[in-house]
């Protein structure tokens, strides 16, 4: 059930998990594009986003079954596919679709960069979870401050491509199994939205 896959067929499985939860995100957004959000669905969204993530990524991660983990995987994907159906009705389809593909040529150059020279990001693991850390801090406090700065999403933004680059040198120096290609789709995943939504926020302060 679990086999080693060829290193082609491990990238293609994991290309191709990273792929569906985007368009999943992508599908669910366009469905709901004309749904205005009132407040109690936007608490009720955050909520289940902070629920089913924790507890997909939990179930993803956890086991070595790939129909668990893709449950996992799905447990995830959908939800935040919802808090972000809401969050883009605040910036112009034009931002969106800048954010998006900005998004992907960022992600494709890391991927490209980390396949090349993984030695580049080998030593990045503590360096990149300190900074997140860090970030996390200055969100909070900016967030009980009432302010949120530009420079903000910006460090965020590069953090996360940085998370791209690292991550996929995991994928790649680690298991080649069904399993694996699953658990780092979850964590690429992760990144891009991540991502996506600092570019939005860039974007569309700008715009």
């Amino acid at each position: 059930m679990n086999k080693e896959l060829s290193n082609s067929n491990f990238n293609l499985a994991l290309g191709g998990f990273i792929l569906y939860g985007v368009l999943v995100n992508v599908a669910i957004s366009f469905a709901l594009q004309n749904h205005i959000f009132t407040a109690e669905q936007l608490l009720a969204v955050l909520a289940l986003c902070l629920v089913c993530g924790i507890a997909g990524v939990f179930v993803a991660l956890k086991n070595d079954d790939p129909k668990i983990s893709f449950l996992g995987y799905n447990m995830l994907v959908i939800p935040f596919g919802l808090s972000i159906a809401a969050v883009v009705q605040v910036y112009s389809p034009q931002v969106v679709f800048e954010a998006f593909m900005m998004t992907g040529l960022i992600m494709l150059v890391m991927m490209i960069a980390a396949t090349l020279k993984p030695e580049w990001f080998e030593g990045m693991g503590t360096i990149l979870f300190i900074a997140l850390i860090g970030l996390i801090i200055a969100e909070v406090v900016c967030l009980f401050l009432g302010i949120f700065p530009m420079w903000i999403s910006a460090i965020s933004a590069g953090i996360f491509s940085c998370y791209i680059g690292y991550d996929w040198m995991l994928a790649q120096s680690g298991p080649k199994t069904l399993d694996a290609a699953i658990d780092s789709a979850l964590n690429i995943y992760l990144d891009i939205i991540n991502l996506f939504l600092d570019l939005l926020r860039i974007m569309g302060d700008s715009d």
